[in-house]
């Protein structure tokens, strides 16, 4: 019986998935909107502050395309950082479209990666929007540093792999931060906020997207935006945690972040971050 009932729970949902697919396939004025963000940069609260609007139709798993289910094998990969990295864009599509809501005139996705492919998307789903963003780089390469992911040639990989040195880190920050310079300056649409702008001025940061993209029409910087973070604990709202994080650091993983970072001050300077003096 519980076989029974689970296949046709099975068939329930692949019907309500292809239904969806259609739905978005006819509905050809609907607006997509992209987070570029690097990976620990504030992504997942970006995310719940749009799902405090009625017209934004944001995916489970805060957003992430690359964690939908049929989606995984396409984009969770070991290459998915590498900007030479041939993304099945079709099949993407379509698992998109069988997940967002055909409802809701705003669709809205976050994987990380997308960053280095950002032109892509903007080639493969009309009428794209993106919000482009960035975070101190001593917060980020602490958050990388602390989690200890596997690390590969480009960054955070699927399969076994030692975690990232400070070095490895501080490069990876100065790529994805090249990639996002790169993506102000040749995608149409753009609205670029900083983590920290964020976080120290949400209702700003809020006005300026909804100039941007007016049919998101709200957003609530009140609601309960609870992510993950340094505490351990939940925290409701938006707060700038990267002194705390900048604070975890040794002054041994400082210089050698900075031995990375002096040899590209420009894209430091570009985002407006400076070095941390050890003298």
């Amino acid at each position: 019986m519980n076989g029974l009932k689970q296949q046709s729970q099975n068939l329930s949902d692949s019907l309500k998935k292809e239904s969806r697919y259609f739905l978005n396939l006819m509905r050809n004025n609907a607006k997509h909107l992209f987070l570029l963000s690097p990976p620990l940069s504030g992504s997942t609260a970006i995310a719940k502050l749009l799902q405090t609007s009625p017209h934004v139709a944001v995916f489970p798993k805060n957003g992430e395309g690359q964690f939908l289910p049929e989606a995984q094998s396409k984009l969770f990969v070991d290459q998915r950082w590498n900007p030479d990295f041939e993304v099945d864009w079709s099949g993407v599509k379509k698992i998109f479209f069988k997940y967002w809501s055909p409802l809701k005139p705003i669709r809205f996705e976050k994987t990380p990666p997308q960053v280095v492919r950002a032109l892509d998307l903007e080639q493969v789903f009309n009428q794209s929007y993106f919000l482009v963003t960035i975070r101190n780089p001593y917060a980020q390469i602490e958050g990388l540093l602390r989690r200890q992911w596997p690390f590969g040639e480009y960054g955070p990989q699927t399969s076994s792999a030692p975690p990232a040195s400070p070095k490895m880190a501080a490069e990876f920050w100065v790529r994805v931060a090249k990639h996002q310079k790169y993506n102000l300056e040749k995608l149409q649409k753009t609205c670029f906020f900083s983590y920290e702008e964020l976080t120290e001025t949400p209702n700003q940061v809020v006005e300026k997207v909804l100039q941007f993209l007016p049919e998101i029409s709200t957003l609530d910087t009140q609601a309960k935006l609870h992510a993950h973070n340094i505490t351990g604990e939940s925290i409701t709202g938006l707060k700038n945690l990267n002194q705390e994080k900048i604070d975890r650091l040794t002054l041994e993983q400082i210089q050698d972040i900075n031995e990375v970072l002096s040899q590209n001050i420009e894209i430091l300077s570009f985002f407006k971050y400076s070095m941390i003096d050890v003298d």
